[in-house]
């Protein structure tokens, strides 16, 4: 009875041990903004607005972190979050729902993103639009910045997803019609005025003729 006994439990903890090998890792993807690269708006200086962030595939009722990165690719060896991303770009932590959906809202002032550009909150990297001057201050510049979407913002994930960033460059104002300078102008008039007289006096002469 007891060798029975043995041989169920050793067979149930094998079944287990099955599932937990054959059972797929979760998988954070981001939804939202659903193009990579994503071209961040901007206002007619070139500031980066807010967007909303929107993510898939975490689990349930987790944390889950927003955070603005550089562009070197996660898979790089040694990669480290807390170099590589910059903890004082992150809002407030959203919680995913009951399908491991989350959603970070634009217009939302505590978990809305707003991607930073020009040096990092923490100065530890320069993120660029395309045709940004590269500031002199010491530290690695990047025109392909990352967002970055996880349940752990100082930490590698499994469930870590990322999109490169197009950050918007300041809005190029029309070509100035070009003025001519007062001092051209004037004698011009004159000689306009002058002219006008000339006539109207010709004209004058005619008649009394």
């Amino acid at each position: 009875m007891r060798t029975q006994l043995r041989v169920l439990v050793a067979a149930g903890a094998a079944s287990i041990g099955s599932l937990l090998v054959v059972a797929p890792a979760l998988a954070g993807n981001i939804t939202t903004p659903s193009t990579n690269p994503f071209t961040v708006p901007g206002d007619t200086t070139g500031a980066p607005q807010a967007f909303t962030v929107t993510g898939s595939g975490f689990t349930a009722g987790q944390q889950i972190y927003v955070e603005q990165c550089d562009g070197v690719a996660p898979t790089t060896p040694g990669y480290q979050v807390t170099t590589h991303c910059d903890l004082g770009s992150s809002p407030s932590a959203a919680i995913a729902d009951s399908s491991g959906n989350v959603t970070f809202p634009a217009a939302d002032p505590n978990l809305g993103f707003t991607p930073f550009k020009g040096v990092s909150p923490q100065g530890q990297f320069n993120c660029l639009a395309p045709n940004d001057a590269t500031p002199s201050n010491g530290l690695s510049s990047y025109r392909n910045c990352q967002l970055r979407l996880s349940s752990n913002n100082t930490a590698t994930t499994g469930d870590q997803a990322f999109i490169t960033m197009t950050l918007p460059d300041a809005a190029t104002p029309p070509p100035a019609t070009p003025e001519a300078p007062y001092a051209v102008l004037l004698p011009l008039g004159a000689v306009a005025v002058g002219g006008g007289l000339y006539l109207n006096r010709r004209r004058a002469a005619r008649h009394a003729a």
